[in-house]
């Protein structure tokens, strides 16, 4: 792979890697037909630039840049000059030293510091909706300072900061929740799709009961007509007719069948 440039930690805009330039049409193609030489039956189109299966072909220095790396399992990374953890951790209020501006949990208080019902609910969008209004105050307020003396801005922008901050913590309350009624829809749309099969395997049967129902009755009427009367020329023209019906009965059963 190019050389990687070490940029500057504070810079907020930094350039792409310099191995983006290797990302051309003529580079991609030819990426593409070693992976395919090399994994033969086994190639996917939507992973050609999977990891796992992009570092077991050699490719050449030129197409290096093309190979993605595998995630990384610990360490840190910068985005817009911050740290970020790569595992990720869900840090709270108190790790950032922002003031929660909402109650606690009930489960986060000591039993002397437990609120009558009166003062306190579990009902995180009415402390939302909260928030979300002091922000835009807060902004008009901000708008004003800059227009009279921009040397004022820093508490306003301090202010909006903490209550953004205050604003994720108390969506974040709500993740579990989400995850919750995420699996509920998902596993609804699964049923859904069961119960969907199931009606059509039914309708499927009731098809073939009726269409094998009555190969049996015309296999009967021919039978009767055999015994009854020999092999006379109407009979002959009777029951070719009716093995036509027989034929056309067993095309319209091939025809739902393969449906």
């Amino acid at each position: 792979m190019a050389e990687e440039v070490e940029l500057p930690e504070n810079r907020m805009w930094p350039p792409p890697p310099p191995f983006y330039k290797q990302f051309t049409s003529t580079n991609v193609d030819q990426f593409k037909e070693i992976k395919q030489q090399a994994l033969g039956d086994a190639y996917d189109e939507s992973l050609l630039f999977d990891s796992k299966t992009s570092l077991a072909v050699e490719v050449p220095d030129t197409l290096r840049g093309l190979v993605p790396p595998e995630p990384p399992a610990e360490g840190q990374y910068r985005v817009f000059t911050e740290i970020q953890d790569v595992v990720g951790v869900s840090r709270t209020l108190q790790d950032e030293n922002i003031e929660q501006l909402y109650p606690p949990h009930r489960e986060a208080l000591a039993p002397s510091q437990q609120p009558v019902d009166t003062e306190w609910t579990v009902d995180r969008v009415y402390y939302l909706k909260k928030l979300t209004r002091s922000i835009m105050l807060n902004f008009l307020e901000l708008m004003g300072a800059l227009s009279t003396d921009s040397s004022q801005y820093f508490e306003k922008f301090e202010h909006i900061r903490a209550l953004f901050y205050n604003a994720h913590s108390v969506i974040n309350d709500y993740r579990q929740h989400q995850a919750r009624e995420t699996l509920i829809l998902m596993m609804e749309a699964q049923l859904e799709k069961k119960r969907a099969e199931v009606d059509e395997i039914r309708k499927m049967k009731e098809k073939i009961n009726e269409i094998m129902k009555g190969l049996e009755d015309a296999a009967a009427v021919d039978n009767a007509s055999i015994d009854s009367s020999g092999a006379s020329a109407r009979l002959r023209a009777e029951n070719e007719r009716r093995k036509k019906e027989q034929r056309s009965m067993w095309h319209a059963l091939d025809a739902e069948m393969a449906i």
